[in-house]
């Protein structure tokens, strides 16, 4: 029989009750004590009242492609220090999700390559901040759609989240993939917006691809 061990970090709870600042933390399962990921990940513990989130991916559109389902960097992927894509394996991604609230919060930094706007510039108050809610991690990936799966969404500032929505194409686009959506099908603020080649808050296939400055993806 396993032994609960009650000093370690094993979820968002736990990492919000026992730790007093941000910091890196190495994520156990609560029975048996063993890494459920093999490596210390930034913890953010301050920012949200109701748990801590984990960061799991940092990535660049502009730069990098973030369509990759492996590991890809060599140190925790950090908010504010990493300047180019930095992310666990999606193995890793979904395991935080399992074993937690199965959520992702996803800051995204977006001002428009074509009309100089600022569409989104990682405020957790308002469309600046994504929330999804997945059913089933286990059907969700980096690199690719997840036709059929189901998630609900809110942006910052909202309490509550939508109904179920279901990863599918319609007029607009495509299904859904990645960790940050908006519709079912990959229009507005997507992961897959069609026409950009990647993360993008627009999508307007008449003009050039226009994605994501950055967007940081939290997980719990």
């Amino acid at each position: 029989m396993g032994i609960a061990y009650g000093g370690f970090i094993y979820d968002s709870v736990s990492a919000k009750n026992k730790l007093k600042e941000n910091t890196y933390t190495i994520l156990r399962d609560r029975i048996t004590g063993m890494p459920i990921v093999n490596e210390k990940v930034w913890v953010d513990v301050e920012t949200d009242p109701t748990g801590a989130w984990f960061c799991v991916f940092i990535a660049y559109p502009r730069i990098r492609s973030p369509y990759v389902f492996e590991r890809y960097g060599s140190t925790p992927p950090h908010p504010t220090i990493d300047t180019d894509m930095n992310k666990l394996s999606d193995t890793d991604i979904r395991a935080i999700l399992n074993n937690g609230f199965k959520e992702t919060r996803t800051q995204w930094y977006h001002t428009s390559a074509i009309y100089g706007t600022v569409w989104a510039s990682g405020s957790l108050n308002d469309r600046g901040t994504q929330y999804n809610l997945f059913e089933n991690p286990n059907l969700w990936r980096s690199n690719g759609t997840s036709a059929g799966a189901r998630f609900k969404r809110k942006w910052g500032g909202n309490a509550n989240y939508t109904d179920w929505i279901t990863s599918g194409g319609d007029g607009c686009s495509g299904a859904v993939g990645g960790w940050s959506n908006y519709y079912g099908a990959s229009c507005t603020q997507s992961w897959y917006a069609g026409c950009e080649g990647g993360p993008a808050i627009n999508h307007n296939c008449s003009t050039g691809q226009d994605r994501a400055n950055k967007l940081i993806v939290w997980a719990r």
